[in-house]
């Protein structure tokens, strides 16, 4: 928890060093799909042009598939190219939230549902975070149910 509230801070000031650059998002979602091994399946083009700050954005993505992973036991990121803007999608089968506290679950250091804390430890900033970045980058974070049955999370950037 220390290290991401460090992250955070380091964000928050600006101070991560990680400046804007051309970068192939589709390698990026393709390197933290592996980092969590063969049980995070990609789909969507293998490569995709972007601009930003790839080392924030890899953080904010990690963060959204470990978040997932704490509370299912499937995940799987789909990237899209729309055309103006990328999408890297996050689903999971965990046991999802409700509707009406999607925004609350974005609150620093918001630990929601009992059904999705029972077995999961973190800080409550990974969603924060995630969103800060997309935010940073022109973009958002929105949350939505996932057709796996629990939830989904949606990273959008302009491109």
């Amino acid at each position: 928890m220390a290290m991401m509230l460090d992250e955070y801070l380091a964000f928050a000031r600006g101070e991560e060093g990680d400046e804007p650059s051309p970068f192939d998002l589709g390698t990026l979602v393709q390197e933290i799909a592996s980092s969590f091994g063969p049980h995070v399946p990609v789909s969507g083009p293998g490569s995709l042009a972007a601009r930003g700050r790839p080392l924030a954005l890899k953080r904010a993505i990690t963060n959204l598939v470990s978040n997932a992973l704490k509370y299912a036991s499937h995940a799987r990121i789909t990237l899209v190219n729309g055309p103006h803007w990328a999408e890297v999608i996050v689903d999971d089968d965990g046991p999802g939230i409700p509707p009406e506290r999607f925004e609350e679950a974005f609150r620093p250091f918001s630990r929601l549902d009992e059904a999705r804390s029972q077995n999961a430890s973190g800080s409550g900033l990974g969603l924060t975070l995630a969103r800060d970045t997309a935010r940073m980058h022109g973009g958002d974070v929105r949350l939505a149910h996932s057709p796996l049955g629990g939830l989904r999370a949606i990273l959008r950037i302009p491109h």
